[in-house]
């Protein structure tokens, strides 16, 4: 085998790792996706590392050598658990995102259905600041609902411009949705 064609399986385990992984198919390839393949190219390399200063020579064939291959295959199983607590490490992340998305969703969809509302966010300090809720529909005047950053004192601008609207703060803390006088 050589080693353009152990390139295009990783490529191929790559797009695989893409296909699976739980985001939009609209995304691009994550760092971490890639990981694996970066793993296993460092210990083919270091497996021809092995080769050459044990006596073996240094390999020019451009072909895949049998000491060279046991070698980067030993390697790459040393170097896995580090690949897999990454991988670990990223969904373990997605999931606290995905379940924060999901709970701040529920209580927006308490709210009751035929009126129309502005729903103020409030962050605690110790926020994830790449967890942001607000979002907006471009056609404002018909948006059912309007999700926006809790400004404190600014937020009676807001509710001027939209007096028709019901207000409520959602902590994101907690999860509470309280309706604003």
């Amino acid at each position: 085998m050589t080693a353009l064609q152990v390139i295009a399986g990783l490529v191929a385990l790559g797009l695989l790792a893409y296909l699976t992984f739980a985001h939009p198919p609209i995304w691009t390839i994550y760092y971490l996706e890639v990981l694996p393949i970066f793993y296993f190219l460092a210990a083919c390399e270091l497996g021809r590392i092995i080769q050459k200063f044990g006596g073996g020579g240094a390999d020019t064939s451009g072909g895949w050598p049998a000491p060279a291959a046991n070698a980067s295959l030993a390697i790459a199983l040393l170097l896995l658990p580090f690949g897999i607590n990454d991988v670990r490490r990223v969904r373990a992340a997605n999931d606290v995102r995905n379940s924060f998305h999901r709970a701040a969703e529920a209580a927006i969809e308490a709210l009751p259905s035929e009126q129309k509302a502005i729903v103020f966010v409030a962050y605690p300090p110790s926020a994830n600041p790449h967890l942001g809720l607000t979002r907006n529909e471009p056609d404002l005047a018909s948006a059912r609902r309007w999700i926006v950053y809790d400004r404190a004192a600014a937020n009676a601008e807001l509710r001027a411009l939209a007096p028709d609207r019901a207000a409520y703060l959602l902590d994101t803390a907690t999860m509470r949705m309280e309706r604003l006088p």
